[in-house]
């Protein structure tokens, strides 16, 4: 698949290069110096290079698929194409309002003219403003809101449109259903822009089966679009199981109570939980399990506190003055802070998929030794029915009459809760987790597997290293 996508990639320099003059090196050389006068020297990886370039490339209707891991750098691809044509407008679609300005704040500070626009931040000026060159929003103001649909469908800006990034991508199968039925409906984004203009997914999470609904749902032809997979391995992050009595076993976070540093400074990380009330209830416990004077390093984060309240949780996280957190999955999604040290998931979620959402939240900068523990509740492993020894003779016998060897068999065990497969595999294994990602993910083997296509040529040479 790496190999058919640089072809694409190749077949489009070229097309461009036919039709007014492209040269694949300029651009490469021009991006490699903006970016270096924009981030203190900094030098892009070669895969972003790769990334940037297809997209950039687009209008041969080439779009862009990019999978990594959290923390790798899979953003900056589609801002780069701004370096070289700054005139032209590329709109992001965030999941949340805090990311989407958090996300404009981290342009804005690479010398970009951003912004985020959503049902808080959107007023008629910005009808009037000059244009924009980022524009981070959200799948309902491009489809539910009239006047930003006609902001962005005007002549100002229509004929600027480069390009449109859908960030998060999971979140069309993840959320697509119910909870956010606008994100199966972003195919409809297309009849807002002109003809051909690219769009460029990400994500670090789609296991093969998602990478297909996604595929669908934006009208991508995978045969035809530039898909990058690097893999979403966390070698930084030392991954490990915990058993509770309970879905409300408070007391299995009593090892973060007496982790703590010094005595008056606790471990950096995030505790995630799956609702808003347990995330109340679940920091409140956690607050009688440590000294009062340590109340003020632990908050709870979710959806529904007002914008104000979680600005000030998140920018007294960023400074370190809170240590723990308390969040929900969209608490936490899309946090970039590079010192988390903890992640701990209070109960299973319904896939692996998320679980390695939340995971990647720690140890952003590779150079932290960081854990992810997830902490199960018993009844996962409890099978309903038959004790364990009676299920286990049934189910041998049926494997001899039906002639297989012993302990294979076609029934099918079940539990008292039941958990998606993927994410059972990873609790139960007695190898190695990170193979059992692999597999879910088709991650690219060996590990940390990166693809570089060198500078002006038309050639797709592979690096891997473990």
């Amino acid at each position: 698949m790496e190999d058919l996508c640089y072809q694409n990639l190749d077949h489009a320099c070229q097309l461009a290069q036919e039709k007014s003059g492209y040269s694949s090196t300029t651009f490469r050389e021009r991006v490699r110096h903006e970016f270096a006068s924009r981030t203190e020297g900094k030098e892009p990886y070669e895969w972003q290079l790769d990334a940037a370039e297809a997209f950039q490339l687009g209008f041969s209707r080439l779009h862009c698929t990019v999978l990594a891991g959290t923390g790798a750098g899979k953003t900056l691809p589609f801002i780069m194409p701004t370096f070289v044509n700054p005139r032209n407008v590329y709109i992001v679609i965030s999941p949340l309002n805090a990311l989407e300005e958090d996300q404009a704040c981290r342009f804005q500070r690479l010398g970009l003219n951003a912004v985020a626009i959503n049902g808080e931040t959107w007023s008629p000026k910005l009808q009037k403003d000059v244009i924009y060159q980022i524009i981070v929003t959200s799948p309902e103001m491009c489809i539910q809101h009239s006047a930003f649909r006609d902001l962005i469908q005007s002549a100002t800006y229509a004929k600027h449109i480069g390009g449109i990034i859908i960030d998060e991508v999971h979140c069309i199968s993840q959320w697509g259903d119910k909870f956010r039925p606008e994100y199966s409906n972003l195919i409809s984004l297309r009849s807002l822009v002109p003809l051909g203009v690219p769009i460029y997914a990400t994500t670090d999470t789609a296991p093969p089966l998602v990478l297909e609904d996604i595929r669908r749902n934006l009208g991508i032809e995978g045969d035809k679009s530039f898909h990058l997979n690097l893999g979403n391995d966390h070698p930084n992050i030392a991954s490990k199981v915990q058993y509770m009595k309970s879905a409300n076993d408070f007391d299995a976070l009593q090892f973060l109570a007496e982790g703590v540093r010094t005595t008056d400074e606790l471990w950096r990380g995030i505790v995630f939980t799956n609702s808003i009330l347990h995330s109340q209830i679940t920091c409140r416990e956690f607050w009688k399990m440590i000294p009062p004077e340590l109340h003020g390093q632990v908050a709870f984060l979710h959806s529904k506190q007002s914008a104000q309240s979680r600005a000030k949780v998140l920018e007294l996280y960023h400074k370190g003055q809170i240590k723990i957190l308390f969040a929900t999955e969209c608490g936490g999604m899309g946090m970039d802070i590079p010192d988390v040290e903890f992640v701990v998931q209070f109960g299973v979620l319904s896939s692996l998929s998320i679980w390695m959402q939340h995971a990647g939240r720690a140890g952003r900068s590779p150079h932290l030794e960081a854990t992810a523990i997830l902490l199960v509740e018993k009844s996962v492993l409890q099978r309903v029915g038959r004790a364990h020894k009676q299920q286990k003779e049934v189910d041998n016998l049926l494997s001899a009459l039906s002639g297989e060897e012993e302990g294979e068999t076609t029934r099918q065990t079940k539990y008292r809760k039941a958990v998606e497969d993927g994410l059972r595999q990873w609790i139960e294994t007695e190898g190695c987790r990170h193979d059992v990602v692999d597999k879910y993910f088709n991650n690219p083997s060996p590990r940390k597997c990166t693809f570089r296509r060198q500078p002006g040529s038309h050639t797709a040479s592979t690096h891997r290293s473990h």
